[in-house]
């Protein structure tokens, strides 16, 4: 889990990496963009007389003068104007030198004008560069700022910037959280409302939540729970439902010899019996009667042994074709005596495999007894033994009177018989569900089939290295 739990929050912390980095490169490239702009429209050399003294300064300081509402205006040595460039705001024709001082001063609280002056030679005579800008028009869309200044306008930049990335920052990571705490909250409701259903009874239930991989284990948990649950739940349904068969078959199984023991029985006590022909025959089914008790009981006693914890099997290395050959000689009388035709099908090379012998005998010897015993004259007895991949096919199958529909799914279950398809003898219906636990106790199955030729066909799989 705590694995599982760490891949999740590395995967978080790596996309919110990503974002923040992101939102990190955004934020530095806004910055830089805007700092360039700054600079670029707030340099005080725009707006400068001297700007004019240089030629390839002349139109873009011209052009940023008129912007800012400001005129240049071009002086003689007396202080005259010459020539004007721009709109002036006010009619002048010249200066005096006190009103020139007076007016370098740039007191922008005191005057209207934001002036600066730039002296140059014409002609081998002085003249001056005179820039005026209005004063209100500097303090509101015009902002002059020394080159010292500009590590102030960095630092402005840099800590909005800072502000902005943090702000953000914390509502991704807010955002975040929040989306996580709801799919917690859904989840745990989800599981909460499962549990409460287990609780009830309900074990059908399956939690179905494809959200992050931390919560997989809990939810495979929960699922596997459920489902052993519900295992348990019809495995427990299953044997009552078995125990209720058997106590019902070991009712009826038992109650005809017993009456039959207790009626003749009693005739004889009370001398009731004459003839000794008739004596004889009463004392003969008595016998009779006994031993299918015996019988009975001894069948019931090994299905029981069969589902203990304690019952073992004592396997051996045999060849299997060879044990099957040994196996039908000792029914070949009662195939000859009901007419049938035996077809066997088993290879001549060896196939081996480890089984217990006894237990294995009792299973095909069960399958070999139903055939023999429920099948009219001249039946077709087939017995076939195949290897497909790793498994060992043991198929006995007949082309007989079959066994009705309604019977195929149950006919392994304890005292389930085909009385109604074939001829009954009064068997107890136990030799197929013994045959079921001895092949399962191999690790094997037992399924029963049916083709066009074989009517009914038993087929025992197992695996060659069970």
């Amino acid at each position: 889990m705590t694995k599982f739990l760490n891949v999740t929050v590395l995967k978080q912390y790596i996309v919110l990496v990503f974002i923040i980095t992101l939102i990190g490169l955004a934020s530095a490239l806004y910055f830089f963009t805007e700092f360039d702009q700054s600079l670029e429209t707030k340099t005080p050399k725009m707006v400068k007389a001297i700007n004019f003294l240089e030629a390839e300064d002349w139109e873009w300081a011209l052009q940023d003068l008129k912007k800012v509402g400001g005129w240049l205006e071009v002086l003689d040595s007396n202080r005259k104007i010459v020539q004007v460039f721009g709109t002036p705001l006010e009619e002048s024709s010249g200066y005096t030198e006190i009103e020139l001082y007076r007016a370098l001063d740039n007191s922008l609280e005191k005057q209207p004008f934001l002036y600066s002056i730039a002296s140059f030679w014409r002609d081998d005579k002085v003249y001056y560069y005179l820039v005026k800008i209005p004063s209100k028009r500097v303090r509101i869309t015009y902002d002059i700022i020394d080159e010292h200044e500009q590590p102030k306008l960095i630092h402005l930049h840099t800590n909005n910037a800072l502000l902005g990335i943090v702000f953000i920052i914390m509502l991704v990571l807010l955002a975040h959280i929040h989306w996580i705490s709801e799919q917690m909250i859904r989840l745990f409701r989800k599981v909460t409302v499962r549990i409460q259903n287990v609780i009830h009874g309900d074990y059908s239930v399956r939690l179905n939540i494809k959200w992050e991989i931390e919560f997989k284990k809990i939810i495979d948990a929960f699922n596997f729970m459920t489902e052993k649950l519900q295992k348990v739940e019809r495995d427990k349904l299953r044997l009552e439902e078995e125990k209720q068969r058997m106590i019902s078959g070991i009712t009826h199984d038992l109650k005809t010899p017993i009456s039959i023991i207790q009626g003749y029985s009693k005739a004889l006590m009370d001398d009731m019996i004459k003839e000794q022909e008739k004596f004889h025959g009463y004392l003969a089914a008595i016998n009779r009667k006994a031993i299918r008790i015996n019988e009975l009981i001894d069948l019931l006693f090994e299905i029981s042994l069969l589902d203990t914890p304690s019952f073992r099997l004592f396997r051996e290395q045999l060849d299997i074709g060879e044990f099957l050959r040994e196996l039908i000689v000792e029914y070949i009388d009662e195939i000859e005596e009901k007419g049938f035709l035996l077809v066997l099908n088993i290879p001549e090379y060896p196939v081996y495999l480890r089984i217990d012998r006894k237990q294995m005998a009792r299973a095909i010897s069960n399958l070999l007894n139903n055939a023999i015993k429920y099948n009219p004259f001249g039946t077709t007895l087939y017995v076939d033994l195949k290897v497909n991949n790793e498994s060992i096919l043991i198929e006995v199958s007949d082309d007989g009177v079959g066994i009705q529909s309604d019977l195929r799914k149950i006919i392994f279950e304890p005292f389930v018989r085909g009385d109604n398809s074939r001829t009954s003898d009064g068997g107890a219906g136990l030799g197929l569900a013994i045959a079921k636990k001895i092949i399962e106790k191999h690790r094997g199955t037992i399924e029963l089939q049916s083709t066009s030729t074989k009517v009914t066909s038993f087929v025992i799989a197992l695996k060659m290295k069970s």
